[in-house]
């Protein structure tokens, strides 16, 4: 199997200088790219009594950049200002073992192995007014997973599934154990309700890890290089109702308590990487900061029927962070609301005994906008450049 994309987005400076005093943005020339795409093998083995076991081999890998150049009065001539890319490539080999003990229970185990590569770096016009690379971090490391589940239906209506998950980053030695557990009961054909819990972990973005602090020009350390792993505690509960063959409602509502999450080091900083979006982090993080999110989401969905299928999905939440002066704040992706709708419509056209199917899909997706911290107007006026007002981080 295997799948790749390319994307870009471009914006020209406008030319015409007099719009720049007010808008200097419009003096720019700006690219932003992503790339991804991945291969793989996959392996089933099937043994008696219906045991087996499922392998898969894949390398994937994607690049996030941009560019800015500053259009000068001439109209010609382009100064490089800023640039920077964030690539990653991982080859992965995952084994998972399948094992129908009776009618009642069954039991997964497997392991997942990650070799990742990594490429980072971040050129711009410094203090020295000279464009040269400031940043470059090119190197590899591993991860490892390993997982055990049963399934046990204690009740013809009843069902548990419980195990535990273990997370290692070899490149700190970061670990995590990690229990979860679902319980669901389904009284019949039509009606499934669950509630499940479970312990996740979430490396830090690669380049977070190599935050440098210079003592002198020459000399850095990295202070967070051993950072720990981000984690959260997640809490489901779902119903689902089925309405016909092929047509399901369901509704979810959940909470997640996010802790060791990664934040400034600066009380007087309101910084925390579940803001984090795009470039690098450049300050000392700590495993300290906190985050919730909880909400509420209904899907109507129709399985491919009769050529034609939907779903339909509608969310409401909230999100918020605490940095480290203890205070709370909206996250950057706090939106409060999404829809999203997925459709697609098949036709098979045979034709001299070969079967074709032609396909035409949309999704669409509407979410409220991300929230910004307000620029102070007279602190700003008084030091010459913006400075945002951080008592009212991502209010608006």
């Amino acid at each position: 199997f295997g799948f790749g994309g390319l994307s870009d987005q471009n914006m020209s400076a406008t030319r015409d200088s007099s719009i720049w005093i007010n808008d200097n943005f419009k003096q720019y020339n700006s690219t932003f790219f992503s790339n991804t795409g991945a291969v793989g093998l996959t392996h089933s083995k099937l043994f008696k009594r219906q045991d087996y076991l499922k392998t898969v081999i894949s390398t994937s890998g994607n690049e996030i950049g941009a560019k800015e150049q500053k259009l000068l009065s001439d109209y010609k001539t382009q100064v490089p200002e800023y640039g920077q890319k964030y690539a990653q490539w991982r080859l992965s080999v995952s084994s998972v073992y399948t094992r129908k003990i009776n009618s009642r229970s069954s039991l997964r185990a497997g392991a997942i192995l990650n070799h990742l590569g990594y490429n980072i770096s971040i050129s711009n016009i410094g203090n020295d007014l000279q464009y040269k690379e400031r940043f470059n971090e090119n190197g590899q490391t591993q991860t490892a997973q390993a997982f055990m589940q049963m399934a046990y239906k204690f009740a013809p209506a009843w069902k548990v599934n419980a195990g535990l998950h273990y997370f290692q980053l070899f490149l700190n030695n970061s670990k995590s154990f990690e229990p979860r557990a679902s319980v669901t009961f389904e009284p019949n054909d039509r009606n499934t309700l669950s509630l499940g819990y479970g312990l996740h972990s979430q490396l830090q973005p690669i380049g977070a890890y190599f935050t440098r602090q210079y003592s002198d020009a020459a000399n850095y350390s990295l202070p967070n290089k051993s950072l720990g792993l981000n984690k959260a505690h997640h809490l489901v509960l779902s119903y689902d109702y089925v309405i016909n063959d092929h047509t399901h409602i369901k509704t979810e509502a959940y909470y997640q308590h996010l802790f060791n999450v990664a934040i400034s080091t600066d009380k007087r900083d309101t910084y925390s990487i579940l803001n984090q979006y795009q470039g690098i982090t450049t300050i000392p993080l700590q495993n300290s900061g906190l985050g919730r999110n909880y909400g509420l989401e209904l899907t109507l969905e129709r399985f491919l029927h009769r050529n034609f299928y939907y779903m339909i999905s509608a969310s409401v939440y909230d999100s918020k962070y605490q940095a480290a002066n203890a205070k709370w704040y909206n996250t950057r992706f706090n939106t409060n609301h999404a829809l999203t709708i997925t459709a697609g419509k098949e036709w098979n056209l045979t034709k001299n005994g070969k079967n074709r199917v032609l396909g035409v899909n949309i999704k669409s997706v509407y979410v409220g906008g991300f929230h910004y911290t307000p620029i102070d107007l007279d602190a700003s006026v008084k030091a010459g450049t913006t400075v945002y007002d951080e008592s009212r981080n991502f209010d608006s």
